[in-house]
């Protein structure tokens, strides 16, 4: 009996590392919920802080860690909701998600869901993306790009999408961009890194950051500590490219 209960607190005791340890890696509960539109989004007509806006930001979310499987690759996370306000932002429906690859090895989509909502008859219609109108494209030696659009995409949609991302080239995490072509409500973007990597965090742009938080998170990649960087900014004007400007990503604001 006491051999016995001691294998149960030792099963016990595993379960609840196995849970702590693999949902300090394993994300998906962060940033917002996916598919709650509502009629006051669907219903915006114009974005009172820049009228010329063909489409607006609502919300977008990013994260990065590492996955805790025998790859131990580095994921991304990304989630956005878009109001079309303009015939000029449909294009905005339609993606093209850049990935790496070397001789070895490449970065791939691992999943992606992706939605149009609109009014019809006086209620939410959601259009789903099909996955069979997902493809691969081969750019270059080292580039391919996965694309999609969104069907039933208009002026008044509000389009949704969310995607993770794996890459083997963890020596590099991706930029996020805070700022774009279009204004943004709210855009944020956290960063879980083992204690034991040591990457060089910088700030681009003239905007300031409305969230700069930092925390640690236990035993979140192989026994190792980690540092959790939360970053974020609230409304964010369109970046304009002027006349002689040198590469846009010198100027724009941004975590790199």
């Amino acid at each position: 009996m006491v051999i016995r209960f001691l294998k149960m607190k030792q099963v016990l005791f595993f379960l609840l590392f196995t849970f702590l340890y693999s949902g300090a890696s394993g994300q998906g509960g962060n940033g917002f919920p996916y598919g709650q539109v509502t009629y006051r989004e669907l219903d915006m007509k114009v974005y009172e802080a820049d009228t010329s806006a063909v489409a607006l930001m609502l919300d977008e979310f990013g994260e990065g860690y590492f996955d805790n499987t025998d790859h131990y690759n580095l994921m991304f996370e990304y989630h956005a909701k878009i109001k079309i306000l303009k015939k000029g932002g449909v294009s905005y429906g339609t993606f093209e998600i850049p990935l790496r690859k070397s001789e070895r090895y490449a970065e791939k989509i691992v999943s992606i869901k992706a939605s149009a909502f609109n009014i019809e008859n006086g209620s939410i219609r959601e259009t789903k993306l099909d996955p069979k109108n997902v493809f691969t494209e081969n750019q270059s030696k080292y580039h391919d790009a996965k694309k999609f659009a969104i069907p039933n995409v208009k002026e008044g949609t509000v389009i949704e999408v969310r995607y993770t991302l794996q890459t083997p080239f963890f020596y590099k995490f991706r930029t996020w961009e805070f700022q774009s072509e279009i204004p943004k409500l709210h855009s944020e973007f956290w960063a879980l890194i083992p204690g034991n990597y040591l990457y060089n965090i910088s700030l681009r742009g003239f905007l300031k950051l409305d969230r700069n938080e930092s925390e640690l998170v236990s035993l979140c990649f192989m026994k190792a500590d980690c540092s959790l960087s939360k970053y974020g900014m609230k409304n964010i004007p369109a970046f304009y490219e002027e006349e002689f400007m040198t590469a846009k990503s010198n100027f724009l604001s941004s975590i790199n």
